[in-house]
């Protein structure tokens, strides 16, 4: 781990901008930020399962949606997978097709032998819709993973799973962008 404080002057040495005022600590904070998000889109397209967490949160009878402020989840970016308890049976709940948006309507829903909850889901912006509406109070676990975390404070630490010589990518991305525009 880190410090942007560090990071921005490994960037300066990489640039050759030690003591340059050209760039402001701001600049190459954000530099680095977008190095690191980079990043992050790496590793999560390489090993989807590096970053995962989860939320678990219960449904509510006769409602569809849940927003993704109302089930304490601020710094979403992908889902994984969503499974539903039901007593003491898990089920994992599909992911819900836009193309089988009138699969169910009727207000009969029947529970898949396979393993499935009788309900899907879909990520709809900031929120998790499922369908048909639910007619019982699962529990839901979303598993998920985060969003990369912005360093802002020269205290800020990169996170504690990005190896140190991964953030080198970050600085790097850092020090060619302050090149291009020095140029």
């Amino acid at each position: 781990m880190s410090k942007l404080s560090e990071l921005r002057t490994r960037a300066r040495r990489r640039a050759d901008a030690v003591g340059n005022n050209f760039f402001s600590d701001a600049e190459i904070n954000d530099y680095i930020n977008i190095g690191l998000g980079e990043l992050h889109d790496v590793l999560v397209s390489k090993q989807e399962d590096y970053f995962v967490s989860s939320v678990s949160f219960s449904l509510v009878s006769g409602q569809a949606e849940y927003s993704f402020a109302s089930i304490n989840l601020g710094n979403f970016y992908k889902a994984l997978a969503v499974d539903s308890t039901q007593g003491n049976d898990t089920f994992r709940i599909k992911r819900f097709s836009l193309a089988d948006r009138n699969k169910y309507q009727s207000n009969i829903a029947f529970h898949n032998s396979r393993g499935y909850a009788d309900y899907e889901y879909s990520i709809q912006g900031n929120s998790i819709k499922f369908l048909p509406e639910p007619t019982s109070t699962d529990t839901i676990t979303l598993w998920y993973i985060p969003k990369c975390v912005k360093l802002e404070n020269d205290a800020d630490e990169t996170d504690n799973r990005i190896n140190s010589n991964w953030e080198e990518y970050a600085v790097i991305s850092a020090a060619i962008k302050m090149r291009q525009k020095e140029e």
